[in-house]
């Protein structure tokens, strides 16, 4: 069905600068660029891979977002791949029009290069550059068509060294993920024992303050006794001040505050 739709729209597609054809690619169809005369192969090639590829086990669908792409999933990874004709590029020589514009006005837009189609088809694992080879085309002694085995062997083995990638990611981010787990843990204790210690410094603070009034008010306490030769009356300022000074040295006191 992928086939048939890119037929459809590959026959009716109008040529690019580079006088190749393409399907458009908000329609969803098999990501093929070749010249208007070799359409019928690419199709017949795409067909055979395709074929092969679900024969395996391995299927093709159009990806909903980029619907120029061919992918196909193989050891659970999606792989793009792509066929094209290959382009030879040259100077470019201005027409006749071009001259004669130029003539008119120097604002006008001409090449650099020129790009002609040479009938030579190659087979492109999209997006995909570790180095090794990702690309299958016509030969001196060989067609495409007598590559196409080397080519689905192709997408496994970088199928298998994607998966092999993602595995090796995926410990990683554990391990990094493990390592924050063990690093915000050491720094919640941290501010768990700096909060402990600053309490303990805190209440140390205040026992010492606590204890300070209390022997200011018996201070207060000694000095009335002696200056009213021992006789304190019940009813008094000063008895009244003394009882609101030792509360608020039991307020303060964090032994007192536990007890209660």
């Amino acid at each position: 069905s992928l086939v048939a739709r890119t037929t459809q729209l590959l026959r009716s597609a109008m040529p690019l600068h580079t006088a190749l054809v393409r399907p458009p690619t908000w329609e969803g169809c098999l990501d093929i660029r070749v010249a208007p005369g070799n359409i019928g192969r690419a199709l017949r090639i795409m067909n055979a891979i395709i074929r092969a590829l679900e024969a395996r086990g391995y299927g093709v669908s159009i990806d909903a977002k980029r619907k120029s792409a061919t992918p196909v999933t193989l050891l659970g990874q999606a792989l793009e791949f792509k066929l094209e004709e290959v382009l030879k590029r040259s100077d470019h020589v201005q027409t006749a029009v071009e001259k004669k514009q130029l003539e008119v006005s120097s604002l006008v837009y001409t090449p650099r290069y020129d790009f002609h189609p040479i009938g030579e088809l190659v087979l492109r694992i999209k997006d995909w550059n570790d180095g090794k080879r990702r690309n299958r085309s016509d030969g001196d002694e060989r067609r495409l068509e007598d590559c196409l085995n080397d080519f689905i062997a192709d997408l496994i083995r970088v199928a298998a060294i994607k998966k092999a990638r993602d595995v090796e990611r995926e410990e990683r981010e554990r391990q990094w993920a493990e390592e924050r787990r063990r690093q915000e843990e050491q720094d919640k204790l941290r501010r768990e024992e700096a909060a402990r210690l600053k309490a303990l410094e805190e209440e140390a603070l205040a026992w010492h303050r606590s204890n300070q009034i209390r022997t200011y008010v018996e201070a207060v306490r000694e000095t009335a006794v002696h200056h009213r030769d021992g006789d304190m009356l019940s009813d008094s300022k000063l008895h009244d001040w003394i009882s609101w000074a030792l509360q608020q040295a039991d307020r303060l006191d964090p032994l007192k505050i536990r007890q209660g």
